[in-house]
């Protein structure tokens, strides 16, 4: 029996030891910052291939701005199902959060800081406008943009009405607003479709370090506050 229990714990022990070193591996070289987003985007995922609907779920696709020529704007989850496309703006932030509808920043406090941030409704619009110069107008007229907010945030001064209305969620209640979303709306995308959407968004997807790179000088001088 306690033979039994050491070879137990000594595969727990070497078990965390390599999700540790598999860990750092993939997120070596990457920020703080860039380590929280990455997580929130692995959680909104997560959640979203439980919906019975999916037909597929892209990350980080990069569009050419829709406004300033030569830059690219990144969207961080596209949600393809049968009914309609979902754009996700990520925001995995565990403080409390200050909306601010129709102004250009928003605020959020962690640990008695304050931090301002670019409005994510008028981020994910932008998304939107990129990819409506991209797809064809069917697709289009089925667009939904989306702002997530991590599951220990806290959205202050917007009731739940209000924040389904703008499309604002929390991670562990986004698969469910999604569903009621949805809800008695047509197929609009098949498998046929899906192929389609897919071919036309691959040159978009794979961003090369260069394009990356540029991105972020981008977003660092356009706006210095999120940076």
């Amino acid at each position: 029996m306690d033979n039994a229990l050491t070879l137990v714990g000594l595969l727990v022990f070497f078990g965390y030891c390599g999700w540790q070193i598999w860990n750092w591996y993939r997120n070596r070289g990457l920020t703080r910052a860039e380590i929280i987003g990455k997580a929130g985007e692995a959680h909104i995922v997560a959640a979203l291939k439980k919906l019975k609907t999916k037909q597929a779920i892209l990350r980080n696709v990069y569009l050419p701005h829709p406004t300033d020529q030569g830059a690219f704007t990144e969207i961080d989850i596209l949600y393809i199902d049968k009914r309609g496309i979902v754009i996700v703006e990520s925001k995995n932030y565990d403080g409390t959060i200050y909306p601010n509808i129709k102004g250009k920043d928003w605020t959020y406090y962690n640990h008695g800081q304050k931090y301002p941030f670019f409005n994510p409704l008028w981020q994910n619009n932008l998304h939107k406008n990129a990819l409506e110069q991209i797809l064809p107008g069917n697709y289009t007229d089925n667009l939904y943009p989306v702002v997530v907010f991590g599951n220990h945030a806290e959205i202050k001064k917007l009731r739940p009405d209000q924040r389904l209305k703008f499309g604002i969620f929390y991670t562990r209640d986004l698969a469910k607003h999604l569903t009621r979303h949805f809800e008695g709306r047509s197929v609009v995308i098949d498998d046929e479709k899906k192929a389609e959407l897919l071919e036309l968004l691959h040159p978009y997807l794979n961003a090369s370090e260069e394009q990356k790179a540029a991105h972020i000088q981008y977003i660092q001088n356009k706006h210095p506050k999120d940076c």
